[in-house]
C-alpha cells in the first residue's frame, strides 16, 4: 500500500513541474514576441533569447504530453483489435 502512495506522490510531483515549466515557457515566450515588436527592442539580443528559451522549456512539457496521448490511443486501438480477434486491422476490413 505504500508503494502504491509514493507512486502516486511521485507522479503528481513529476506532474506539477511539467505544470511550472509549461507556464515558465509560455511567459518568456510571450514576454519574448512582446518585447521583440515594441520599436525601442529593435536590434537587440534579448527578445530573441526569451523566445528561444521559452521554446526550449515548452518542448519537454508538450512532448510529453503528445507522448502519452498517442501512447494510450494506439494501446486502446490494440486493445480493440485484440478483443474482436482479429490480429490486424487489415484481417477485420476483409471480414466486414
Amino acid at each position: 500500500m505504500a508503494f502504491a502512495s509514493m507512486t502516486f506522490v511521485f507522479l503528481m510531483i513529476v506532474i506539477i513541474l511539467l505544470g511550472i515549466l509549461f507556464i515558465a515557457g509560455l511567459i518568456f515566450l510571450i514576454a519574448g514576441i512582446i518585447t521583440k515588436q515594441k520599436p525601442k527592442n529593435k536590434g537587440k539580443a534579448f527578445p530573441v533569447v526569451f523566445i528561444v528559451i521559452g521554446s526550449l522549456l515548452l518542448v519537454l512539457p508538450v512532448g510529453t504530453a503528445l507522448t502519452i496521448i498517442v501512447t494510450q490511443i494506439s494501446s486502446s486501438v490494440t486493445t480493440k483489435i485484440e478483443s474482436m480477434s482479429y490480429e490486424n486491422v487489415t484481417d477485420k476490413w476483409r471480414n466486414e
